[in-house]
């Protein structure tokens, strides 16, 4: 398959949601499938097995970028923000073509580059375009203390609030998907549920030989493993 994946930011930016990315990209790759990365900032090149694209209007720095944050905090579309959204919606279009399937991680709800969601959400609504699935790490607007909470009574913010009909979802733990299924008033049965993983050898520091044994016995994989400290 031919699989993108899509976030602000890619390795080596340090972060939650920058190591799952990662770690999919990585596992993606291995499993033989064709796997490109688009970001605003990131390392092309650091590792061959995953494609990185740049897309210069997705960098929060960007001037046109911060002109639409801007002028959606304080009032609603307008021209700054319209043309980011156009920029977005001609070059992801293009770069979303051919491939099978796009994970947009937390880039429908967290309310960095809403000229980004407004984009990916017209893309969405397009027939014939690849499968789309929305990876929730952070829900922002479940937060009854969060700042702009009030914004999301209108748009561009109420899509933080709302679940795209074309697009599936899913959360990184029980309490996510409950938290995204009472925000959009949805079925929680339709947000599935995939926890982020760890690579259990890197996280342990295991040795080559220890993760051997551990490889060779199945230590990984069993509930509960007793080690007794005995000189043999």
């Amino acid at each position: 398959m031919k699989i993108t994946l899509l976030h602000y930011t890619s390795a080596p930016a340090v972060g939650g949601v920058e190591t799952i990315l990662a770690e999919h990209s990585r596992l993606f790759a291995a499993h033989g499938h064709e796997v490109e990365v688009i970001c605003g900032e990131g390392a092309v090149g650091s590792n061959p097995a995953v494609s990185v694209v740049l897309a210069p209007e997705m960098q929060w720095n960007h001037p046109l970028m911060l002109r639409a944050q801007r002028e959606i905090s304080v009032d609603r579309f307008g021209e700054n923000f319209a043309a980011l959204k156009n920029a977005l919606v001609e070059r992801l279009g293009g770069l979303f073509e051919g491939r099978d399937v796009v994970f947009l991680h937390n880039v429908l709800t967290m309310p960095f580059q809403l000229g980004l969601t407004e984009a990916l959400w017209e893309l969405a609504d397009r027939p014939g375009g690849p499968r789309f699935v929305a990876w929730v790490h952070d829900l922002p607007a479940a937060n009854p203390d969060w700042a702009y909470r009030h914004l999301l009574a209108r748009e561009p913010w109420a899509k933080l609030a709302r679940r795209h009909p074309r697009i599936e979802y899913v959360a990184v733990s029980e309490l996510r998907r409950a938290e995204f299924a009472a925000l959009t008033g949805s079925d929680p049965r339709g947000c599935r549920v995939v926890p982020n993983g760890i690579d259990p050898v890197a996280q342990l520091g295991l040795t080559e030989n220890v993760a051997a044994l551990a490889a060779e016995r199945a230590l990984l994989e069993r509930d509960i493993v007793l080690i007794h400290p005995a000189r043999i």
